[in-house]
């Protein structure tokens, strides 16, 4: 018994939880070279007896598998019956889809190039309802559960379908009651979320923007030049930079650009959907560079918080 409960009972793992990735070009070789290093030996002779008996050589499938305190028999069962350790892959808020195409792949089997393939796919995205322009809408910042071995096209289905359940009818409410429609919350959403950290004023300033869109307004968002010029790091926009011909550009063209200039928060989606009705048109960033804002109703008043700003400008050779 001692002997039955060493090979098939003891944990598996040398020392807490371990995973191993087999790819579809895996034979047993390849498996038992990856498994033996993180196994107790006597666990893995059971589990090469389990494999023996079984066949497994012959039926070996792809995924990402837990090894861990359970016995070889559990380990194995879990390894032939394809019951896989889904990857927990928390999505970040960031400005491309390419740049979450880099985190992705660091996480998934599927490669960079693999998953830009299908997320720039217009005919895939459009049986999804979407476009290369607005698919990074449908990677809502959040931490989900996939198997490692997920296709890039399966991935994006399941995200446009968490996407759905993130909207909810409470949701979709707020939005139908302002005349808006989730694409639209999602992009002046991204907008705010790069126009400042301050969740006071993000309600406000998606007002802002909704004031604007109402009266056909240009939006003039310095976020949406600094996407069409994707310099994300800039500190101050300049005239000439309003002036391109992008239609991202916000300066020069009417109504919203055509995507999300990242995915944001749901906090950033919450708080259009809560924006503060007001007759706020303009905005500017205080001389105080305390992250905060001072809105006006006037042309006039605006231009006199944007002198007192571009002065503090200068003064700290922000160029």
């Amino acid at each position: 018994m001692a002997v039955v409960w060493a090979l098939f009972f003891h944990a598996m793992s040398k020392g807490g939880d371990r995973y191993i990735y087999i790819s579809p070009t895996d034979n047993i070789d390849s498996v038992y070279a990856k498994l033996r290093p993180i196994s107790n030996a006597t666990s893995f002779a059971g589990f090469r007896i389990l494999a023996s008996v079984t066949g497994y050589a012959g039926h070996i499938r792809s995924g990402r598998y837990a090894v861990d305190n359970t016995g070889a028999l559990f380990t194995f069962r879990n390894f032939k019956n394809g019951h896989q350790a889904s990857v927990h892959l928390t999505v970040p808020s960031m400005h491309l889809v390419s740049d979450l195409g880099d985190v992705f792949a660091k996480k998934m089997k599927f490669t960079k190039k693999e998953f830009m393939a299908a997320a720039t796919d217009s005919l895939f995205l459009d049986s999804l309802g979407y476009k290369p322009s607005n698919i990074i809408a449908v990677f809502v910042p959040n931490t989900y559960d996939f198997y490692w071995d997920i296709s890039p096209r399966e991935f994006i289905r399941k995200m446009a379908k968490n996407y759905d359940q993130f909207w909810t009818p409470a949701r979709r409410q707020k939005a139908e009651a302002d005349s808006l429609k989730p694409m639209q919350v999602m992009i002046i959403a991204s907008m705010i979320s790069e126009e400042t950290n301050n969740k006071k004023e993000k309600p406000i300033i998606a007002g802002i923007y909704i004031n604007r869109l109402r009266i056909n307004m240009p939006l003039q968002s310095c976020p949406t030049v600094k996407y069409a010029l994707k310099r994300f790091d800039l500190e101050r926009i300049y005239t000439w930079m309003t002036q391109i011909d992008n239609p991202y550009n916000t300066y020069n063209r009417y109504g919203l650009p055509p995507g999300p200039i990242r995915n944001p928060n749901p906090e950033d989606i919450d708080a259009v959907l809560n924006f503060v009705h007001h007759d706020y048109l303009y905005m500017c960033a205080s001389a105080k560079f305390d992250g905060t804002h001072h809105f006006s109703k006037t042309y006039e008043e605006q231009k006199a918080y944007s002198k007192e700003y571009d002065s503090e400008l200068n003064k700290r050779n922000i160029k």
